[in-house]
């Protein structure tokens, strides 16, 4: 069925159907009209694996131009998201430290509006910011996070390698996952360390998001899923070495994996120790039948309690217009008969509306206005920041409920 698409990792052409999550628009792309929201453009969304080496990607791929143009994720936006980069920075820069002193040179590769950049720029660092998405480089340069706006291609590594020079340390944050060939975009980030330089990848890890059976992880920008076991397969390849590893708690359980050239570096217990836990390949292709069987399951649980609760007389409301939330109302079929609107306190999504239908995006002041019934927290990830938001900053008590990674009500605190 999927025969002329070949493995990234081992080569393989054996890949098998894992979700089909139907049709979905761009998830990160709303729109400012109603009418042309309901007719966004959509593509086939849903993964398939290789059966030899459990790699999961997209069963399609969408134009990167087509999803990084319109964009209106900013990593300032939550300070959970923020705390997180400053505590990843402290990791880098304590490592760096390790063997000098000297002032370091770091890239950052989808570096968004420079949040992560910028608690480097405090330690001194030499840094650079790399991010296709044309309106948030111009803001990061504005911001004074000297960033190039385009896409990490051979030939942009050259230019780098020509002007800026080797560097020490390579960040990439949520962005290996969003490439169709990862292999490429590893061997740019090779070719521009120092000896002894290091990447640093984070991404989602799939294990996790099938625990947490969060299917609204998945989305056209997110095109590869990886396991620790396939992903160091990946890495050996191509020459690269993992040296270090661990799961963080960003988007529900990420892995950051600590990257350097074949032999630099001592390879820590912490890798072997990881594999051991995550088990072997045959077992986790297992896990994804499962996974597939729960998540149309609890499509028809969130379906069934909205339609409850407007048959009640209640009123839906949302919170967080993320891409999550894109997923998960085209998934489930829902407009604005079940959810009222969506609430979001990043400007750059209010007054538009959710890809694919015609629920629109508003200020959080909305909420206390229209006082809805029920609010539905759809960035799941955020929910302790959000419920300490939403505690301070509304004058009733709705309920709240999340539905990843299953279906359940969450109280608001007291006001001190």
């Amino acid at each position: 069925m999927f025969q002329d698409i070949q493995c990234p990792i081992c080569g393989g052409r054996d890949f098998s159907e894992l979700l089909n999550l139907g049709l979905s628009p761009a998830a990160n792309n709303l729109i400012d009209n109603k009418e042309e929201s309901v007719k966004a453009e959509r593509f086939k969304l849903g993964l398939i694996f290789c059966n030899k080496c459990g790699y999961a990607r997209l069963s399609e791929i969408v134009d990167p131009e087509k999803l990084f143009t319109n964009y209106t994720y900013l990593t300032s936006v939550s300070k959970e998201t923020v705390s997180h980069f400053e505590e990843f920075s402290a990791k880098v820069i304590k490592e760096l430290r390790r063997t000098t002193s000297r002032r370091f040179k770091i890239i950052d590769i989808g570096s968004n509006d420079g949040t992560l950049l910028k608690f480097f720029k405090i330690k001194n660092f030499e840094i650079l910011g790399v991010e296709p998405s044309k309106n948030v480089s111009e803001m990061a340069n504005r911001n004074g996070i000297p960033t190039i706006n385009a896409f990490f291609t051979p030939d942009l590594a050259n230019k780098i390698r020509n002007e800026f020079g080797l560097v020490d340390v390579l960040t990439m944050a949520n962005v290996l996952t969003h490439v169709e060939n990862p292999k490429d975009m590893l061997l740019n980030a090779k070719s521009l360390l120092v000896n002894k330089g290091i990447i640093v990848a984070e991404f989602y890890y799939f294990p996790k998001l099938m625990e947490n059976l969060a299917f609204d992880q998945i989305y056209h920008e997110h095109i590869s899923y990886f396991t620790l076991r396939n992903f160091i397969e990946m890495l050996r390849s191509i020459g690269l070495d993992t040296f270090d590893v661990e799961l963080t708690g960003a988007q529900g359980g990420s892995l950051r994996v600590w990257i350097c050239k074949k032999g630099e570096r001592v390879i820590r217990t912490s890798v072997g120790k990881f594999l051991s836990n995550e088990g072997e390949t045959d077992n986790i292709i297992n896990n994804y039948y499962h996974f597939s069987r729960n998540v149309y399951k609890l499509r028809d649980e969130i379906v069934y309690f909205i339609k409850n609760q407007r048959a009640q007389g209640k009123t839906v409301a949302g919170y967080a217009a993320s891409a999550k939330a894109t997923t998960m109302i085209n998934f489930c079929g829902l407009d604005s008969s079940s959810i009222l609107f969506i609430a979001d306190a990043n400007p750059l999504k209010q007054e538009k509306y959710i890809p694919g239908t015609d629920i629109k995006v508003v200020s959080p002041n909305m909420i206390n206005l229209l006082k809805p019934s029920i609010i539905i927290i759809f960035a799941w990830n955020l929910v302790s920041e959000i419920i300490s938001y939403l505690t301070d900053k509304l004058d009733y008590k709705p309920s709240i409920y999340v539905f990843i990674p299953y279906l359940r009500e969450i109280q608001l605190g007291d006001k001190k």
